[in-house]
Formats: structure tokens, C-alpha cells, sequence
């Protein structure tokens, strides 16, 4: 999967409360007037008189830093305290030397006070560079939905990583400052309940859906109809062509239901869609060490290692959120093909859910721990599979790939799958590093596990397994072969 960050941020320093004493803070000014003038009118004899210990420290300093008599109307306390610095460094400069802005700036409560403003609906349209570059005809619109609320994260359209993101920045993460925080938690029914309504249909759009669905998709009930009759007209016409034979094999007998969903994905546009259908098929047949694994049984011993898992909240913006923890990931126990089978099985089940069909997912993925040998183990032939899944064999809509505490070398990864990327794929790469200000715009840390960056409570993928299992036995299957 792609994008980055490893680096761990420490606290600034907090100002200590003995570092300044109170007396140094306010002079008396009336009292400064009078003992300006007797210093000047009384000759030098005077300061043996005063504590000569405390004069033979630092006689000319103390006059020169203050020439206010403060020393000889407080000279214990202030000198003896701190003879040599409180000298050297102008008190009122003390202040600054040890700031509060510090202590402002870092606990990101704004963090947990974010949550409201970033969910504004009305969004500037996304596709940005990716779509000029790839030159999308006029009938697919833009996406309102792909840009973050407050703007866009660190993003890396041209594959290269942003110095500034990966290095961390300044702002430390929120979660040991706010670890005491009560955060809400779900019941392990509740999960089941979410995971529940995310892998089964929801049948009847609301309004909700139906205004996204135009707006994005170009989809009304006419083009809907329209569309799908053109689409079948293709597969019948298509069926007598070498490559047109195995598409329609595989899609002729299909329902309606799942047709669109390939139609969504390519916004009604049949022609790409019949591509789309034609890379699907493609890939399947390309790739059979990861296709042949496409079983609950198949599976399940990866997604009871969370890879992937899924949170049990969507995001800010109604969008399923799949997590990896590839810091983690063993090479030995859990193969590419095993993790790559492993989430297309689970998306496979996911777009049955139409509202997933229309809004479209999320990846996050956490780079912790990630040693070197594991970037070592990673393939240029396994990355391919990973993208051409993405950008063409799949009917799911990818509106996000978070990439959060990477190391440097997390672009050695990035270099072997970015020769495969469209542009649109990469422009969907945001690497955060430590700095996951931008992160919470998409998705509230009260959300998220620690190990992901949040303060909510630690991934169960328990409540997952038991709906999927339960799901596909309620659908009578237990391949994506058979889905219809």
C-alpha cells in the first residue's frame, strides 16, 4: 500500500514556575525616581556600605543591566538566588526565553475541537491535477467529495514525499496528552451492528444519497436504466470478439444490482465501464495466487491479524475506513498475495452496500516499527498487482490513500509502485509523517486507535469476522465467484 511517516515528536519545553521570581516582574516606578537621583548624588563609597559580597560578584553588571537600585533595596534575594544569570539576561527577557506559546501551541485540543468545522459539506471539487493530466472527458465531473474539509493534506501527486510532512513537523501527536481523555467506546454488539449495515445492501437510496449520487455520479433513475440497457447491448455485441467472450461469460448472467456498481465507479460512462469489466476479468485470471484465495477460509487467518482491518466509524465524510498496521506486517506468517486476497475478499463484500458504491474508501495505514528488511522484502511485482487493482480492476471508488509515520526509507516503496500510477492514483497519496493535523480533518482521533495516531480504543477485528462470516452464509456463498 503507499504512503508514510516513523518520526515521533517531542514535547516543547514548559516554563517552570521558579524560573522568574515575582519581584524582578513589577519595579516600583515612584520609587525608581528617588533612588535614580541618590544613586547619582551619593558617591561610589556607597555600595561598600550595601552587602559587599554581593557587589564584589558582579558590581558593574548589576548597575549596567538595572541601573535601578533594585539590588540595594532587595539585594539577598535577587542576587543570591541567581547571581550570574539573573545579571547577565534582563528578567523581562526571561519571559520570552521560556514562553507560554509553547504550551498554547501544543495540546491539540484543537485537535478534539476540530471535529465540527471539518465536516462543512460543501466542498471545492478534487480531481485536481490527476484529472487535467489524464485528460477525463467532460462527462465525468469532478468529485466535491475528495477534498478535506479545511483543505487538502500533504499530498504527493508526483510520487516524491514533502520534507517538511516527513520529517514530522513541530506539532507532537495528541495521544499522550490526551490518553486521560473518556473517550466513547462501542460494544462489541454496536460493532457487529455497523459492520453489518456496511456489508449488506441498503436497497432504496435516501435523498441524501440520491443528490450525491447525481451530483458526482451523473446517475438518475433514467440514466441508470438507460445506461445499464447500452451496457448489456455491449456485452451481447462484444461476445463473438476473442476478448470480448471471457467479459461476457463472466458478466452475462449477472443482475442489474451488480452491474451498477461498475457503472458508478465510471460514472455511467459505458465505455469505460466495459473496460473496467474487461481489467476485472483480466485480472483475475492473471493473478490466480491471489484470486484462488478468495474464500472466507481463504482470508480469515489474515483478517484476524487486522490485515486489513476496518474501523468501526466512517470518516468525516460517510467513508468506510480500512486500516493496516504495516509496521507489524510479517513477511513469514501473512504473504503479499494472502494480504493483497485478504482486501480484495473484504471489498468485494463491501460494495454489495450501495451507499459504499457512491461514497467510496478510505485506506489508512501506519508505518510504526516498519523495519528496512521489510521495505527489502517488497517486491516491484507485488506493488503491480497492488495498483492495477486499484486504478482499473476493481469497482470501488478510492478517494484516499493516509500514510502516517513513515521512515525515510518509505520511498523505496513509494519508487517501485510509482512508475504503475496514473496520476489520479498518486495525487491520492497523502504522506503525514508525525504531523497528523491534516489527518484529523478526514477522521476525528477520538476515532482512531493509538497505534494509528488517535486516542480511541485499540482495533478488535473479532466483530468484523463474525458479520462476514454470518453475512456470506446469510447470501448462501462464500466466494466473490459467485456473488451476484
Amino acid at each position: 500500500m503507499s504512503e508514510p511517516e516513523t518520526d515521533t515528536n517531542t514535547q516543547g519545553p514548559r516554563p517552570e514556575d521558579d524560573s522568574i521570581p515575582a519581584q524582578e516582574e513589577t519595579p516600583n516606578p515612584a520609587k525608581n525616581s528617588n533612588e535614580t537621583s541618590e544613586e547619582t548624588s551619593k558617591p561610589q563609597p556607597e555600595v561598600p556600605q550595601n552587602n559587599k559580597p554581593e557587589v564584589t560578584s558582579n558590581p558593574t553588571v548589576e548597575v549596567t543591566a538595572n541601573p535601578k537600585p533594585e539590588v540595594t533595596s532587595n539585594p539577598t534575594p535577587e542576587v543570591s538566588s541567581n547571581p550570574s544569570q539573573e545579571v547577565t539576561v534582563n528578567p523581562k527577557l526571561e519571559v520570552a526565553s521560556n514562553p507560554t506559546p509553547e504550551v498554547t501551541s501544543y495540546p491539540e485540543p484543537e485537535v478534539a475541537s476540530n471535529s465540527t468545522p471539518e465536516v462543512t459539506p460543501d466542498l471545492p471539487a478534487d480531481e485536481h491535477q490527476a484529472e487535467d493530466s489524464n485528460k477525463q472527458p467532460s462527462t465525468e465531473t469532478a468529485d466535491p467529495s475528495d477534498s478535506p474539509p479545511t483543505g487538502p493534506p500533504n499530498s504527493v501527486p508526483g510520487g516524491g514525499e514533502d520534507n517538511t510532512v516527513e520529517n514530522g513537523g513541530n506539532d507532537p501527536p495528541p495521544t499522550v496528552l490526551h490518553r486521560h481523555i473518556s473517550v466513547p467506546t462501542m460494544s462489541f454488539d454496536e460493532k457487529r451492528e455497523f459492520y453489518h449495515q456496511i456489508l449488506s445492501p441498503c436497497g432504496e437510496l435516501s435523498p441524501s444519497l440520491k443528490e450525491m449520487a447525481e451530483s458526482e455520479l451523473n446517475e438518475t433513475d433514467s440514466v441508470r436504466s438507460e445506461k445499464l440497457l447500452e451496457l448489456r447491448k455491449m456485452l451481447t455485441n462484444e461476445a463473438d470478439t476473442e476478448k470480448g467472450d471471457a467479459v461476457s461469460e463472466f458478466f452475462g448472467g449477472k443482475k442489474d444490482s451488480y452491474l451498477i456498481r461498475f457503472l458508478r465507479t465510471k460514472k455511467f460512462d459505458v465505455k469505460k465501464t466495459y473496460e473496467m469489466m474487461s481489467a476485472y476479468v483480466k485480472f483475475r485470471a492473471k493473478y490466480q495466487s491471489v484470486t484462488d484465495q478468495l474464500t472466507y477460509n481463504g482470508v480469515r487467518h489474515a483478517l484476524e491479524q487486522s490485515f486489513p482491518g476496518v474501523l468501526p466509524v466512517k470518516d468525516k465524510q460517510g467513508r468506510v475506513v480500512i486500516m493496516y498496521d504495516t509496521g507489524s506486517w510479517d513477511h513469514n506468517k501473512i504473504s503479499f498475495d494472502e494480504m493483497l486476497a485478504s482486501f480484495l475478499f473484504l471489498l468485494e463484500n463491501l460494495v454489495e452496500n450501495e451507499e459504499n458504491q457512491i461514497r467510496g474508501f478510505v485506506v489508512l495505514e501506519t508505518y510504526e516499527d516498519y523495519h528496512i528488511s521489510q521495505a527489502m522484502q517488497l517486491k516491484a511485482s507485488d506493488v503491480r498487482k497492488l495498483v492495477d487493482m486499484l486504478q482499473g480492476a476493481f469497482p470501488g471508488r478510492f478517494k484516499g490513500f493516509h500514510v502516517i509515520r513513515q521512515p525515510w526509507y518509505f520511498s523505496m516503496v513509494m519508487a517501485l509502485g510509482r512508475p504503475f500510477m496514473k496520476n489520479k492514483l498518486a495525487s491520492r497519496i497523502f504522506v503525514h509523517g508525525n504531523n497528523l493535523k491534516k489527518l484529523y480533518e478526514w477522521i476525528s482521533p477520538q476515532h482512531l486507535p493509538e497505534k494509528y495516531g488517535g486516542i480511541g480504543e485499540d482495533y478488535d477485528p473479532q466483530p468484523l469476522l463474525e458479520e462476514l462470516r454470518d453475512t456470506l452464509l446469510q447470501r448462501g456463498d462464500f466466494t466473490i465467484a459467485q456473488t451476484s
